[in-house]
């Protein structure tokens, strides 16, 4: 009994392994009370990013951003709308000339929210079957490097604020642990169990070869096992320059999160990568999961983006951007919330 109420109790002391809500409710009590004070409405932060439903915290659309990234600089995407059957899916997936695997991704969603990749046809079937929403279907981007680059113009210009390297779990067999056992081995997930348990729970019986190397999740995402490196440090001025150009021709963000990928991190430096969404202000500073970066830091970095943000809210409102009024602002809060329960139902075929 008592080892079970230690394990519930243990994550208290693992602060990295907090729910979004409470690591960031001392940020979230200030943004409030700072909105009424200095503007009388909470959702001030909107004129961040002026051009997009609250500055991309909630309800803006992944398509509609990518559409805007350089050809060069995407995987080939292509959207599905909740009305698409099964043979227009085939038919985007062949006139795109796209192969499998694929990666498949909610229109409006955040976190790794229902995202995966698909392996197959029968795969892609059952992933449109599931699920009443729109989505999105990508190119698998190869490359084993996938990192987030937080970007922002509090100063005037472009400015990079955080890169973080996304590191994705890895198993390695030993030949005769199941990959359940093998998970329930590293200490350091054991928050994350039931999260990642349920991305490979077809798999949890696999008993891996010795010295074999299996990803249980294709996520480069917390909550799935990644680890996260602080590489910000190792920036130079032509990576800023090339994501300055991009941030140009996107024009909708004065404060976003790029998540890339790349084949190594000499090619990333050098601008050889490919970008596979970008998020407006809900685009939090990951670099603060680096096992280096304590508690108090991490709030301090929170606290000083959040900065940025209110900085380039109060320059953009004095330049004529509009915020929504409080009942408009919930209002996207309220969809955005609907949009992703209603995307847990099964498509009608």
């Amino acid at each position: 009994m008592f080892s079970r109420i230690w394990k519930r109790w243990d994550v208290l002391w693992h602060w990295k392994s907090w729910p979004w809500e409470l690591l960031y409710f001392p940020v979230t009590l200030y943004v409030v009370v700072v909105g009424f004070i200095r503007s009388g409405n909470v959702f001030y932060f909107a004129a961040a990013n002026p051009k997009l439903p609250l500055a991309g915290f909630a309800g803006e659309s992944k398509y509609d951003i990518i559409q805007r990234i350089p050809k060069e600089w995407k995987p080939k995407t292509f959207y599905v709308s909740n009305q698409d059957t099964l043979n227009e899916l085939a038919s985007k997936i062949a006139d795109l000339n796209m192969s499998y695997p694929l990666f498949v991704k909610p229109d409006v969603g955040e976190g790794g929210y229902l995202a995966k990749k698909v392996d197959n046809w029968a795969d892609l079937k059952f992933y449109h079957e599931s699920h009443a929403m729109n989505y999105l279907v990508q190119d698998f981007v190869q490359h084993d490097l996938e990192v987030s680059v937080l970007v922002h113009k509090a100063m005037g210009s472009l400015q990079i604020s955080s890169i973080t390297e996304r590191s994705h779990l890895k198993l390695v067999g030993n030949g005769t642990s199941t990959v359940r056992d093998l998970l329930k081995g590293l200490p350091h997930i054991r928050h994350r169990l039931s999260n990642i348990m349920s991305k490979c729970q077809p798999y949890a019986d696999l008993v891996l070869l010795n010295g074999q190397v299996w990803e249980p999740t294709s996520l480069g995402n917390l909550d799935y096992g990644s680890a996260c490196y602080d590489i910000t440090n190792e920036s130079n001025p032509l990576f800023r320059k090339v994501l300055d150009s991009i941030n140009e021709q996107v024009d909708l963000f004065d404060y976003a999160r790029y998540d890339l990928k790349s084949s190594s991190r000499q090619d990333l430096f050098e601008g050889k990568f490919q970008i596979l969404e970008i998020n407006g202000v809900k685009g939090v500073p990951i670099h603060i999961y680096d096992s280096r970066c304590g508690f108090w830091k991490g709030q301090r970095e929170i606290f000083k983006h959040w900065g940025y943000v209110l900085t380039l809210s109060q320059r953009n409102q004095k330049q004529g951007a509009k915020i929504p009024g409080f009942r408009q602002g919930l209002a996207y809060l309220i969809q955005h919330r609907r949009t992703l329960q209603l995307s847990l139902n099964s498509r009608i075929c």
